[in-house]
């Protein structure tokens, strides 16, 4: 080995203690995902099941404007309401068991500078709700899984419009249009069984940039104090879209808009991220508001997670190889329960 003088680069070894420890990382909070928000989370306590789904249209039934069947006259018997009994029907459930797993050796984890279990924890739960997003969002829009009259091909005029969203005015209003319109749709469907605070617009982020310059909606925001004090950050903490500068509820419906990303690509490859909802693909459905209720609530949702196991975090030591094995279990499954109260749209950007 040759001598070398002092200097300020070879007196010392190279360590992670010289940045403080410091991990640089993309690690994504879990509670920015949006998809509890629209999909509406049943905790089951079987794997499979069955859950009733009502007729809708029985509990609009009026057979005589002015109540001729109901007439109860004196000394008669009173109407015994044979016609008057809930229509409906079971349908199944059933959950499926998934686990995302990573496996270090030993001297790789107590050799770390810094916490290896938990990063590689956090990364797997990222990976997981991710899934959980992109899954939920194909369902939501594929039109297949709507009634038919409820897909508007905004592209076509289909809700009342007479142009795309991203090129709308104040003059035409062709968002609100097709907003008021989907609303009708579903309120027609259900007959007014659906609360329209329940009601959520879902789009993507690179959607609600689009409508955000559109001189419709920034017309809106001008002339609608609460819009204007939520988009200048006056009430920022209580309007999730900030920072796409819109409010967090649009002409009367709550607006939920999601950002998250995802790549297929094996690891030696160039990954490119995707977004997990389409933007000319934008949707309006029904979850109610609250935290998960059991199988026996009222449900009217458009998009149900039966929930057997959510999200199990274990970390499991093999002392015989030597070895640190972590997992997140999930066991769930998604299903259209009520697709009478949902609307989709199609062709909404130019």
């Amino acid at each position: 080995m040759a001598f070398v003088m002092p200097g300020q680069s070879n007196l010392y070894v190279p360590s992670h203690e010289a940045t403080g420890k410091m991990v640089v990382d993309y690690a994504r909070n879990e509670k920015k995902y949006t998809v509890a928000k629209w999909a509406k989370t049943v905790k089951v306590d079987k794997d499979h099941g069955l859950y009733f789904t009502m007729d809708f249209a029985r509990r609009a039934y009026v057979a005589d404007v002015n109540g001729k069947d109901l007439m109860w006259r004196d000394g008669a018997m009173a109407p015994l309401g044979r016609d008057n009994t809930m229509g409906g029907e079971y349908l199944s459930y059933r959950t499926d068991r998934y686990a995302k797993t990573f496996t270090l050796g030993d001297k790789t984890v107590d050799q770390a500078s810094f916490d290896l279990i938990a990063s590689h924890s956090g990364m797997l739960a990222q990976q997981m709700m991710t899934w959980r997003t992109l899954q939920a969002a194909t369902i939501c829009q594929t039109s297949g899984n709507y009634i038919a009259a409820n897909v508007f091909d905004i592209g076509a005029g289909g809700a009342g419009n007479t142009g795309r969203w991203d090129v709308s005015t104040t003059a035409r209003q062709d968002i609100k249009r097709s907003i008021d319109k989907a609303k009708q749709a579903i309120l027609d469907a259900t007959y007014g069984g659906v609360d329209v605070d329940d009601l959520y617009l879902v789009m993507n982020d690179a959607t609600a940039a689009a409508l955000s310059i559109t001189q419709e909606i920034v017309d809106m925001i001008k002339q609608s104090p609460d819009a204007y004090a939520y988009v200048k950050g006056e009430m920022s903490n209580k309007n999730p879209n900030k920072q796409w500068n819109l409010p967090p509820t649009l002409y009367g419906v709550n607006l939920v808009i999601d950002d998250t990303r995802y790549h297929s690509t094996a690891r030696r490859g160039t990954p490119s991220a995707t977004r997990c909802l389409d933007s000319d693909k934008p949707f309006m459905i029904c979850s109610p508001m609250g935290a998960a209720s059991s199988a026996q609530s009222p449900n009217p949702a458009f998009l149900t997670n039966f929930v057997y196991e959510d999200f199990t975090v274990e970390t499991m030591k093999d002392k015989n190889n030597r070895l640190t094995s972590g997992r997140i279990t999930d066991d769930r499954v998604f299903e259209i329960t009520a697709p009478q109260t949902g609307v989709l749209f199609t062709d909404v950007l130019t």
